[in-house]
């Protein structure tokens, strides 16, 4: 039984490296319809909770997705606490994101049986939750909404219920 959990922690991490080692796009056109803009312009600003879990083994999402030198796409992250940031200028305010578009910033596929990195194996399959709630289809059709907390889990083993996420208010207001 030990042998398992160091196999499957040693799993997680591999995941967790590749993925955050990947390498991200490098352009700065838009990517799926997501502009990339100095950020400064910014004035509209949503965020979203993003947890991936493999066999119950937390998948970091990575840092400074959708961040580069000249500009930051409206859909980017700042660390790997998994909160992705909405963020666009007053002209484009009403503008709905989905998870497809992040992950399509983030250079990673997103489907009904991949989640960046990760197939599901023989007997595995992804189960997702939106705000506690089962989610049942594509998850890159999932539109992001201020403080929503998305779950994607790989498994069996499946974490139940599924991780929730308490928003710091001062931090994230929106």
């Amino acid at each position: 039984m030990v042998g398992g959990v160091i196999l499957v922690v040693l799993a997680g991490l591999l995941l967790w490296y590749h993925i955050s080692t990947s390498p991200h796009v490098a352009s700065t056109s838009a990517i799926d319809g997501v502009q990339c803009q100095d950020s400064t312009t910014f004035t509209n600003k949503d965020h979203i909770y993003l947890q991936i879990l493999y066999q119950q083994t937390p998948v970091p999402v990575g840092a400074n997705i959708g961040v580069r030198k000249s500009c930051s796409y409206w859909l980017n992250t700042e660390d790997n606490s998994g909160v992705i940031y909405a963020e666009t200028p007053p002209q484009s305010t009403g503008t709905t994101f989905t998870l497809g578009q992040f992950f399509a910033v983030w250079g990673q596929p997103l489907s009904s049986s991949r989640v960046a990195t990760i197939s599901p194996g023989n007997g595995q399959q992804l189960r997702i939750w939106v705000n506690d709630k089962r989610y049942h289809g594509n998850p890159a059709g999932i539109k992001l909404r201020s403080h929503d907390v998305i779950v994607i889990q790989v498994g069996p083993p499946y974490q139940l219920p599924p991780p929730s996420y308490t928003w710091n208010k001062s931090r994230y207001p929106h």
